[in-house]
């Protein structure tokens, strides 16, 4: 490499440097160190990376799972609901009219109960 330099070969001394370069000669400690660092933090992050995802795949199975609940539960609502109404279409004139009645002596309760 010297003697490309010396004998002004410069084509050949740049071709000598690049090879020495490329197998690590020139860099120093403090560059060694740095790449090493570097790396090192790369593979933290990779970690990090794959720890989000993870926790973002426990999550969103988790609200998979809660919608499922809700669904199931408002399922189970209707049915009562639709029960109930059958089961009040169902009464007969005597019942539903035993129903009013109760219904219409309560709010007289009440009425009487303000006026006094």
């Amino acid at each position: 490499m010297v003697v490309a330099l010396k004998n002004n070969k410069m084509i050949l001394f740049f071709k000598i440097y690049e090879t020495f370069d490329q197998i690590g000669v020139f860099d120093s400690n403090w560059e060694k160190s740095l790449l090493n660092k570097m790396d090192e933090l790369n593979i933290s992050i990779k970690d990090l990376v794959n720890n989000i995802k993870q926790m973002e795949m426990r999550l969103h199975q988790k609200i998979e799972d809660l919608g499922f609940e809700i669904q199931s539960s408002i399922d189970q609502m209707k049915e009562n609901v639709i029960d109930e109404v059958s089961s009040i279409k169902n009464l007969d004139n005597g019942s539903a009219s035993s129903i009013l009645s109760l219904i219409n002596t309560f709010q007289l309760i009440g009425i009487s109960n303000k006026l006094k």
